[in-house]
């Protein structure tokens, strides 16, 4: 679960009332507000801890990064797939396996008219590919796509790397800023390997009925 609209007290008052969930995300607004304390807590009540902070800088600053979320105990650590194979391959030779890096491709809130009006010429998917197949190359543990990109990925680079992926929205969510969504059963007979969900569960009036309910939506998944 995507912990990113949260404040520690929030966090833990969510989690204490959803037994189910052992996995969590902690973006860059949480953790600005609470600092590594809250990683450090999470970490004692037994939670796996996604940071998902999407590090874009030079090879040394990045590979400084991941030594910092090594010692830190970080379950899965993000870095831009952009940033470049140098960049990449800094961040896989210092992680050795933990935490799992994972590139991130095309945000889930961009569009093709939005890509090229920051400079890229080929589409979303294009782009995703490229950088997925970077991220490969890198040495890299996994990706972070949108599900509507997850088959192709998949195809493309088999079973060797984890794909994440965000944008989960259910039927009667809205996509606030989104562009590039699928339900959570959708994602997972794409061939998703996690799910970073946030807003459906934490907007919900009833976070863990809303968290019963995407479990009971996958029991009957077909995955690939």
């Amino acid at each position: 679960m995507a912990l990113d609209l949260c404040n520690s007290r929030d966090v833990f008052t969510i989690l204490e009332g959803i037994p189910s969930i052992s996995q969590v995300k902690v973006g860059p607004g949480v953790l600005m507000q609470e600092g590594p304390s809250l990683i450090t807590e999470l970490h004692s009540r037994g939670y796996k801890v996604f940071l998902d902070l999407k590090h874009h800088d030079i090879p040394n600053t990045v590979r400084l990064a991941v030594k910092a979320a090594k010692e830190m105990g970080i379950w899965m650590l993000s870095v831009h797939a952009s940033g470049g194979l140098k960049m990449l391959q800094a961040a896989s030779e210092e992680a050795t396996g933990s935490p799992i890096i994972l590139g991130i491709t095309v945000l889930t809130s961009l569009d093709d008219p939005q890509l090229k009006e920051i400079g890229f010429t080929n589409s979303v998917e294009t782009t995703v590919l490229q950088l997925a197949s970077l991220a490969q190359k890198g040495g890299l543990g996994g990706v972070v796509a949108s599900p509507h990109e997850v088959r192709k990925i998949r195809a493309q680079i088999g079973n060797e790397m984890l794909i994440v992926t965000p944008g989960i929205r259910l039927e009667t969510d809205t996509k606030h800023d989104q562009s590039r969504t699928m339900t959570p059963r959708q994602a997972v007979e794409a061939g998703a390997d996690y799910l970073v969900i946030g807003r459906p569960i934490l907007e919900a009036p009833n976070p863990k009925e809303a968290v019963a309910s995407i479990l009971a939506s996958l029991e009957t998944a077909k995955k690939p």
